[in-house]
């Protein structure tokens, strides 16, 4: 799932927000229903997969980040100078 969609879900349920040290998330922030049975990959730019990851981290303790379906290369190095900004990484 992309970050922002776990972001919710974890806004929404307090009681299982400390449960989740890792993510690795989807570049798409479309349902999976929506995905389901598409030709191409979905995938966004990296800036914002980045700051997707980064608000999630900031109002989440969730101590690791990666990339899964949609990301490359370029997503992962946006998300560690993002965080590298930010002082986190």
């Amino acid at each position: 799932m992309h970050p922002t969609i776990l972001l919710q879900a974890l806004d929404r349920n307090p009681a299982i927000a400390g449960r989740i040290i890792s993510f690795c998330g989807n570049t798409s922030d479309l349902s999976t229903a929506e995905l389901d049975g598409m030709e191409e990959l979905q995938t966004e730019e990296p800036e914002k997969f980045a700051s997707a990851n980064q608000q999630l981290l900031q109002a989440h303790d969730i101590r690791i980040v990666g990339g899964c379906c949609g990301s490359g290369p370029e997503h992962i190095r946006e998300i560690a100078a993002i965080l590298e900004q930010a002082g986190t990484a």
